[in-house]
């Protein structure tokens, strides 16, 4: 009897130290995935923090555009286009418009579109801004139409703008994923990435810097439009849905923001840069729709000229443009870009003083 109730407390230790010794490995098997987690999440952050060096500058704010400025001035003249998407579908390659009037001016010249969707005035502002606190800008194009002067809220409860207030307002610069593509022969390319979630990302911009210098010079990267014009009635319904929802702001509003305008345009010139206010062609079947805002518009683009800026209206030219060549009312596809390419070089070429070959 006494044999088997010491039988039975041995096995009863022997249970429990069974249990004991499972309990301990497993709170050992989770204490080391624990470290190995924390060891490989901070190992794939580390790799992410080198990988986002490459393309983001620790010294300048993310909304910074470019990096190397200082050498920007000293490597020829300095064309800045602004505004918003119909702006950034303007042109293709910056690339091949720096050579195209390079050629042109015989003088080395850097053209970059910075032009982004819904590009507010603070973002414009800032923009410049950024590039003149080591550059000099010989020329700013503001590519124009109705919604430059349609401010955000935010914007337009505020009467200071001043720079450096804008500086800490996050601006819509890049609120496509990539939309510049900041192939300038004179500075070295930089993309802002909000966060880097995956390398799946990173990858894109690698690819997208191996193929940068292709031949399809007037569907660069940062081009969002491709495939074939909608109809002329889709384009009628769109433009005025887009267009008449925002015509009380237009009214209300708009004289606001070309106050402000004429306020860049005086700031511009004090830093040495030509303006231009280049009033962007439109599909001219859609005239109807915009015949709302002809006044007023037109109203502003007179007290710019005024304030001294140059205005060039490309609305009604005889720029060779045809329905076909337009996404929708004004976003250009490949074909227009094209049409475009000569005049916008020639444009560009005939309004900076320094060329050579200017008459």
């Amino acid at each position: 009897m006494r044999f088997d109730i010491l039988d039975s407390d041995f096995l009863t230790d022997l249970r429990w130290g069974l249990i004991k010794s499972k309990v301990d490995a497993y709170v050992f098997l989770i204490i080391t995935s624990i470290i190995l987690a924390s060891f490989s999440m901070y190992y794939i952050y580390d790799i992410e923090k080198k990988i986002e060096k490459q393309f983001i500058s620790k010294k300048r704010s993310p909304f910074e555009i470019s990096k190397n400025t200082n050498n920007f001035n000293h490597k020829g003249l300095n064309v800045l286009l602004l505004g918003g998407s119909t702006s950034r579908e303007l042109t293709g390659q910056n690339k091949y418009y720096s050579e195209e009037i390079t050629n042109l001016c015989g003088r080395k010249v850097n053209f970059i579109n910075a032009g982004s969707s819904s590009q507010s005035y603070i973002a414009s502002r800032t923009i410049y801004s950024q590039f003149r606190e080591k550059n000099k800008i010989d020329l700013v194009v503001i590519g124009t139409n109705y919604f430059r002067y349609i401010l955000p809220k935010s914007e337009i409860s505020s009467d200071t703008l001043n720079t450096k207030q804008m500086k800490s307002i996050p601006f819509n610069l890049f609120i496509e994923e990539f939309p510049i593509s900041q192939n300038l022969p004179a500075i070295e390319p930089i993309y802002y990435i909000a966060k880097i979630n995956s390398l799946k990302k990173t990858n894109k911009i690698r690819s997208y810097k191996r193929v940068k210098d292709n031949k399809k010079y007037f569907q660069a990267f940062h081009n969002k439009y491709t495939g074939e014009a909608r109809s002329t009635s889709e384009k009628e319904k769109i433009a005025s849905h887009f267009l008449l929802s925002r015509y009380s702001d237009f009214q209300n509003h708009s004289e606001f923001g070309a106050n402000h305008w004429n306020k860049f345009i005086k700031n511009a010139k004090s830093n040495g840069s030509q303006v231009i206010f280049l009033a962007l062609p439109e599909d001219l079947s859609l005239q109807k729709v915009s015949r709302y805002f002809e006044p007023l518009f037109s109203a502003h683009l007179k007290s710019h000229k005024e304030n001294g800026a140059k205005i060039i209206d490309w609305r009604s030219k005889e720029l060779g443009l045809k329905k076909e060549d337009f996404y929708d009312q004004q976003h250009l596809l490949k074909s227009g870009r094209r049409k475009l390419s000569a005049p916008l070089n020639n444009l560009i070429k005939s309004n900076l003083s320094r060329c050579i070959n200017n008459d």
